[in-house]
Order: structure tokens, then sequence, then C-alpha cells
């Protein structure tokens, strides 16, 4: 975090400059008191009263028109702050809900909009003025010890209601926290899973749970509420009694003749200046400890997550797919789904990875294009570790369709395009090997038919071709796709096929797994893979072969019916 905090030092300076210069200009006011009691007053001279307003009140404009600069400055911090930050803060939780998924790391953005909103409010310059709590302070001293002392415990007694607020709600806070974020996911799965609820009649349920975890968050907010109305009452109570007793200090020691009462009113309009930022900071308490705790998460998510550095631009992989003694498993979990792994894929290979249900499919095709890490061994693209694709920006040379399709809000364009702004031809050729250009000209705007939330105005066939496109796009060499077929119907089937082919031809390195006995003919390599483990790997028609001549049933024969091994899409279940 220091390095982007290093970034808004300038303005941050320069606002320290402005609230030195508006602390002295606060003094006008005072000062302006005390010559109209003490000399205008005394000597009722008009010239003098003219000459004291006058100047009072440029200094007095002067200090707002540098407020209203110093305000505009800690705007411009929170926004270069945020510019600064927010392209790594985008890729750490991205690369940190990849391989620790159990840890909220997308909370990240409500802390970077906590500590922007900490840094260009009120909160920051409460901090910034309280240095100059202790030069009021020995403004009053000077004038009279007495009313030091008095302005002196004032503070103290600020500073303990501040103590108080933070003693208070600390605990409170966290555990309102954890309330509000179970109840936001008890929200969203049931907004995910809104059809299958309310087909089952689970709404009611969902509804109970959901009011438990939010009444609960609301409960403690309402203590949390309470307590700080509480304390910040008390503060106005204690300000009030404070200047009161300022006053009547003052006044007795102007009756024994010790001050005169331009003393005692200057020394009261001091304090209230005095204890001003320890009231603010009273008030803006809520955002102070919320962007303290951001910047904690985010300064902690930072240091996990080291930056990575761009690698030297490297020339379009042409070479093979290999995977040497691999371990891998779900991120964050040191137990291998898949062990001693090792194959070699040819430039112009379409490969199948086939087996019974928790066979560790799924998890090899992550493993081959790097979206999970490696436990040990590795997975090399043409001598390139795949995990290190996006460091020397190759991330373009892989397509991937995970099992479970999730598109994004935009147009079909920009879905299959992966958000880029590329010629509009490339779209189109990746929409014609998916075989779905006709399908999508069929739409009322076309390529630029708005899909809605998660694709929600598509079926799930035309969402699964739609992503098959997007793995497509950019003629990539790798392409590893995980149950391709698992929503199309015949014509999408045929489609696939030809794209199969069309890829070989082309050169491309294919990996799927699948059960379709269709697509066997556009596959020459096979995968069978049994308890995280190849059980047999080589050319299509060697392993069928070898499969037949041990009367084993895993890997269906092109003629077999798709319904009489253990390769039924029925029995299979996301690895």
């Amino acid at each position: 975090m220091h390095p982007y905090l290093r970034a808004i030092r300038r303005p941050l300076g320069v606002v320290i400059l402005f609230s030195a210069v508006i602390n002295i200009l606060v003094m006008a006011s005072p000062l302006y008191m005390l010559q109209l009691y003490d000399r205008v007053l005394a000597s009722r001279s008009v010239e003098t009263l003219i000459s004291l307003t006058a100047i009072t009140a440029v200094l007095l404009l002067s200090m707002a028109v540098l407020d209203v600069l110093r305000g505009r400055l800690l705007i411009r911090a929170g926004a270069l702050f945020h510019e600064r930050i927010a392209n790594r803060l985008f890729d750490t939780v991205l690369a940190r809900t990849a391989s620790h998924p159990q840890e909220p790391a997308r909370e990240a953005q409500k802390d970077l909009h906590d500590i922007r909103q900490f840094v260009s409010g009120t909160g920051l310059v409460a901090l910034i003025d309280a240095p100059w709590v202790l030069v009021f302070l020995g403004v009053i001293f000077v004038m009279h010890p007495l009313l030091g002392s008095v302005a002196l415990i004032g503070a103290l007694i600020l500073f303990a209601l501040a103590f108080l607020a933070e003693l208070s709600t600390h605990n409170i806070l966290q555990t309102s926290r954890s309330a509000t974020m179970k109840a936001e996911r008890t929200l969203g799965e049931s907004i995910r899973d809104v059809d299958a609820l309310r087909v089952m009649g689970m709404v009611p349920n969902l509804r109970s749970l959901w009011r438990t975890r939010q009444n609960d968050a609301v409960f403690k907010q309402d203590i949390i509420g309470a307590r700080l109305n509480a304390l910040t009452a008390t503060t106005k109570a204690m300000r009030l009694i404070l200047q009161m007793a300022m006053l009547g200090t003052g006044a007795w020691l102007a009756i024994g003749q010790h001050i005169t009462p331009g003393f005692m009113i200057a020394a009261s309009i001091i304090m209230a200046r005095a204890l001003a930022p320890v009231e603010q900071a009273l008030s803006a308490w809520r955002g102070l400890v919320a962007a303290r705790r951001g910047y904690q998460r985010l300064d902690h998510l930072f240091s996990v997550v080291p930056e990575e550095e761009t690698g030297m631009p490297l020339p379009p992989p042409q070479g093979a797919l290999t995977a040497k003694n691999l371990f891998g498993g779900a991120p964050g979990n040191d137990k291998p789904i898949v062990r001693a792994i090792n194959l070699r894929l040819e430039p112009g290979t379409v490969c199948a990875v086939v087996g019974p249900s928790a066979a560790g499919k799924s998890t090899l095709a992550r493993l081959l294009i790097g979206a999970w890490p490696v436990l040990t061994g590795e997975v090399r693209l043409d001598g390139i570790d795949v995990a290190s694709l996006q460091k020397h920006a190759m991330g373009r040379h892989v397509g991937y369709l995970p099992q479970d399709i999730e598109l994004l809000e935009g147009t079909i364009r920009e879905n299959i395009s992966r958000f880029a702004d590329g010629p509009p031809e490339d779209t189109v050729r990746a929409a014609k090997l998916a075989g779905i250009h006709s399908m999508i000209l069929s739409f009322p705007d076309g390529y630029d038919t708005q899909i809605g939330t998660k694709g929600i105005v598509l079926s799930g066939g035309q969402k699964q071709r739609i992503a098959m496109a997007r793995a497509f796009y950019g003629n990539p060499l790798l392409i590893v796709m995980d149950e391709p077929d698992a929503h199309l119907d015949e014509e999408g089937v045929a489609a696939l096929f030809r794209a199969l082919s069309e890829l070989k031809a082309g050169g491309r390195i294919v990996v799927i797994t699948t059960h379709r006995p269709a697509l066997m003919k556009a596959i020459d390599t096979l995968v069978i893979l049994r308890d995280g483990v190849i059980e047999r790997f080589g050319p299509t028609p060697d392993v069928l072969a070898q499969v037949r001549q041990s009367s084993r049933t895993a890997v269906p024969a092109p003629e077999a019916p798709s319904g009489t091994t253990d390769m039924n899409p029925a029995q299979e279940a996301p690895q």
C-alpha cells in the first residue's frame, strides 16, 4: 500500500500547508474580538473599528478560499489514489479469489471506497488539524494559566470520549460486518438460483434465513448507532459546558482585573477552535474506522499477492503442450486430485480426456490452461509455463470453455471478443467457427444484442456456443473445452465436430472432455483418466483397441450407443 500512498504525498503536502495557514488565519477572529473590547470600545475610535473590521474580513475570506482549495485538493488526492490503485486491485482480487476462493477478497472494492471517502472527506481534515490543538492550548495558557487549564481539561475530556467511541464500537463493528456479509451472501445465492427456489417452494425458507441474518446485522448496527449518537450528544453538551466554564472563568478573572474582557472572549473563541478537530473526529469516527480496516485488509491482500512484473514480449507460441509429473488440485487445498500426469500434445492434435465420474477430468483441464495452480510438476506451452502466460501477454493464445458457463453483461460481440476492441472480422470468424453466425444475425440487434446479466436472455445451448466462440476468438494455439457438448442439440454437436476438424487442420491443440461417441471421429488422441491418474494415453485407435482387448467398457467405441458406458453424460459430475 505504501507506494500508492506515496502517489498522493504531494497533494497531501499542499493540504497540510494550507491547513497551517488556515489555522493561523483562524486567530484573526479572536484577535479582532480582543482589539474590539480592549481598544475600540475604550478609545471609541470609529476609524480603528473600520480598519480592524476590513482587515479581519479580508483574512477570514482568504481562509474560506483556502478551505475550499483544501477540500478540492483532498478530492483530487482521493481520485489520484483510486486511479493508481484500481488496476492493481482488480488484478489482485481476481488472482487471490482464483487461488483462495474461500477468502473474502471481493470486499476489496468497498475497502477502496472507504479509504477514498476518508481521504476526500472531513475525517482526514480532523487528523491534519489535530496537532494544532496543542498550539491553541499554548496560546490560551499564555493568556492566563487558569484559562489554559480549563481548556486542557476540556480537551482531555473530549479525547477520552473519542477513545471511548473506539473502545465501545471496535468489536461490535467487526461482528456487524460479518453478519452483513452473511446476509448479502444469502441474498446473492438466492438471486442466482431464483428459478429453482421458486419451483421447489424454498423461497419462504431462504427468506426466513435471510431475515435472521439481516436482523442480526441490523441489530448490531443499531447498537453502534445508539452508542455513537450518545457519545456525540455527550460531546456537544460537554463542549457547551466547557464554553460556559471558559467564559465563567474569564469573567471571574476579569472581575479580579487579572485579564481584560477582551482576553475572556478571545480565549473562548480559541478554545472552541482547539476542540473542533476532536468533535469532527467523533463525527467522522465510522469513516475513520472503516478506512483503517480497509487499509489493513488491502495491505494484507497486496502483501500476499505480489504485483507481477510484465515480462518481455514473446512471439506467438507454435510448439507442443507438455505436462511433466503434474500434481494438482483445487485452490487452497494441498491434496492433489490428479497425480503424476505426463503427456505431450503436438500442434494439430485433438485430444479427448475421458473417464468415470470424479476421475479428475475438469481438474486436469483447468491445470492445463493455468486456471488452477500446480502443486508440483509443470505444464508448458511451447516451453512457456502456462501459469505465466498473462505475464507475457500471451493469454490471447489460449481459449477455454468451462463446464459452468459465465457470460458477462454486455453485447454478444463483446462476450465473443473477450471485451477487447478488436477487428469485427475476428469476432465473425470465431462465431462462424462455432456455427452461430446465422443464429446471431437472427437476433434483432445481431452482434450488438444485449444478453443481460449472465446471459439471461439466452438458452443454455446458445450460451455454450457463444462461450465456445469466445474460446475460438483470436485463433489461439491451445483450446481447452470442458464438456463442450453438454447443452448442445444435434445441430450444435455437428457444428462442434466441424470446428474440431477445422482447428486440427489449422494446427491448433485442442483438449476436450466429452461423452459423445459422435465426436470420436474428430479425436486423434485419447486420455483415459481414472482416480486422478492416466490409465491409458495414445492415438485413439490404439487406445480403443487396447480397451477392447482388455474387455473394459470405460471408453465407448465410435459405433457404441451413448448410454452403454460410463461415459454417459448423466453419470458425470464436475470435478
